[in-house]
């Protein structure tokens, strides 16, 4: 079930912006770095858990992989489907790949004065879910109703991932037991 998109956007045409903006923005973290709950916007945030968290960027055509493998691929991006969909007939075709290999796409780019909580996966209300197969699209009338939204996987090696939105008493209770290793 793949959405219908127009090519209206921007974005294909004209990358410059947004190559200046992340540079910009890395350039401020750099010289700043993680906020603190000392800094008022941050206050009832500890961010020391995601500054401790080693991040990479996906590899393209890692999506297929991970859909190839029988497993579900959700993608979260700043951009609006109709940036992404002309970018993609621009002649991205990184972008056509991960549209072609998702399976939930989560669109929009992230408002502070539209916060949302009711919903999850998303952080404001403009941000919008759109089913690109049919595998997640039932799941989408029902949104606000979903509570504790946390995915466990076991790989074959019995490694356990857990991800997700949960409350703390619902992770201690679902990992109670669980040996805790480092990953390698």
């Amino acid at each position: 079930m793949r959405a219908s998109v127009s090519s209206s956007s921007g974005l294909a045409r004209n990358l410059r912006w947004l190559r200046r903006s992340r540079e910009e923005a890395i350039a401020r973290f750099q010289e700043r770095g993680f906020p603190t709950s000392r800094e008022e916007d941050w206050r009832f945030t500890n961010v020391a858990p995601l500054a401790r968290t080693a991040f990479r960027r996906s590899a393209p055509g890692e999506a297929a992989g991970v859909r190839a493998a029988g497993r579900s691929v959700m993608t979260f991006t700043g951009f609006t489907l109709d940036e992404l969909s002309a970018a993609g007939e621009a002649g991205r075709e990184d972008v056509a790949a991960l549209l072609a290999s998702t399976d939930l796409l989560v669109a929009g780019p992230f408002l502070a004065d539209q916060i949302d909580t009711r919903r999850p996966w998303v952080g404001s209300r403009n941000q919008e879910f759109v089913a690109l197969t049919d595998r997640y699209a039932a799941l989408l009338d029902n949104l606000d109703q979903v509570h504790d939204r946390v995915e466990v996987n076991v790989d074959a090696s019995g490694r356990l991932s857990v991800s997700g939105w949960a409350d703390l008493d619902t992770l201690d209770a679902l990992l109670t037991g669980v040996e805790a290793r480092p990953v390698r």
